[in-house]
């Protein structure tokens, strides 16, 4: 994080096998604050001065978790959170379900504009061997795995591959774009 100038959290080599998820406990020096939304906020000395607010606090806009043990995990941003009805989604719970489906390789979950419920989720699949899904195919494995109805897809998009940085961030930001101009999908 360019803010604090330095690292946060550390998980230590003989940690990793046990938690391959977190990004480790925070340092003695930092004090990380969850807040009720889910966003990370931090305080310490490696906080850049010019970026805190009078609260002491450097928002993030990082959605995280701590579990039992202090280990924390980073689940996206909270600009990504689509919010149907009042009800606040997490882009990346729905990707790491699709993926489980034996015939998804890849999935993103963005926001599309409705004029009844705010935002709906609307997902792009990358598939296995070009195996065409329906939504509605996709929507009943969502609720085999207790997905809430509500935060099911309304809309589905076949692709080839996902854009992705080099390190394998996903490019959701590009995806959003793409269904916007709608060049070259495929609506499903």
């Amino acid at each position: 994080m360019t803010e604090t100038a330095s690292q946060l959290t550390t998980l230590l080599p003989w940690e990793m096998a046990a938690k391959p998820e977190s990004v480790g406990r925070s340092l003695p020096q930092v004090t990380l604050r969850l807040q009720a939304d889910g966003e990370l906020w931090v305080q310490g000395a490696m906080v850049s001065p010019f970026v805190v607010p009078a609260s002491g606090w450097l928002v993030t806009g990082d959605r995280a978790h701590c579990d039992a043990d202090g280990y924390w995990y980073l689940q996206g941003r909270m600009a990504d959170t689509i919010n149907c009805g009042g009800e606040k989604i997490n882009p990346q719970e729905l990707e790491d379900l699709l993926t489980q489906h034996p015939k998804i390789e890849d999935a993103c979950a963005i926001a599309r504009s409705d004029p009844e419920w705010g935002q709906v989720v609307e997902i792009v699949i990358v598939t296995a061997s070009e195996v065409v899904l329906s939504l509605g195919a996709v929507q009943e494995f969502l609720l085999a795995q207790n997905l809430p109805r509500y935060k099911l897809p309304r809309h589905l998009w076949h692709w080839p591959a996902l854009p992705r940085t080099a390190n394998g961030k996903l490019q959701r930001q590009q995806v959003a774009q793409r269904i916007v101009t709608n060049s070259s999908a495929l609506e499903g």
